[in-house]
């Protein structure tokens, strides 16, 4: 599992060699390209990745290489239509916060126009799409989950607070 840090808190593995963070706050960008070579490190096992919008954006050509190349590769994209931590850190510097909304395509359309499986998640009712789409057994799966960005974790307060 290639992850976003703040789902460091949440999420666990099996195995401590299946783990793998990005853990720079400038690493922005840089998941995908590390879960498709996890990917090829380990010819058939799964790789889930989860990233933000704005971080998948960066880099959405190379999910047309993990469908070239049939990848087991899912993707968990939190979608809050924006570049989150710096919009949280626009707002406690009292600027224009809408300097960092970024209104996106509808990424399981996206996935599914490359030829892989796209899933979307608007409401906790959709929640059961994670299922389906971790019940994919080959290639690409992209699932767009919909958050809130006004919502703000302490772990980004913190570096909010940091940054000023």
């Amino acid at each position: 599992m290639v992850t976003r840090p703040f789902c460091v808190k949440i999420l666990t593995v099996p195995r401590a060699e299946n783990w793998a963070v990005g853990w720079d706050f400038g690493a922005v960008g840089q998941g995908l390209a590390l879960a498709i070579g996890a990917c090829f490190a380990r010819p058939g096992e799964r790789v889930t990745h989860t990233t933000g919008d704005a971080s998948f954006m960066m880099n959405v050509a190379d999910f047309h290489t993990a469908v070239r190349h049939k990848l087991p590769l899912t993707v968990i994209v939190f979608n809050d239509n924006a570049v989150g931590q710096e919009k949280h850190d626009l707002v406690h510097k009292k600027l224009n916060a809408s300097y960092a909304d970024m209104p996106e395509p509808d990424f399981a359309k996206l996935a599914e126009g490359f030829g892989a499986k796209g899933f979307t998640v608007r409401k906790p009712e959709d929640l059961g799409e994670i299922g389906r789409a971790l019940a994919v057994e080959n290639g690409p799966v992209l699932v767009d989950v919909r958050i809130n960005g006004d919502v703000e974790l302490a772990a980004s307060w913190e570096i909010a607070k940091h940054l000023s």
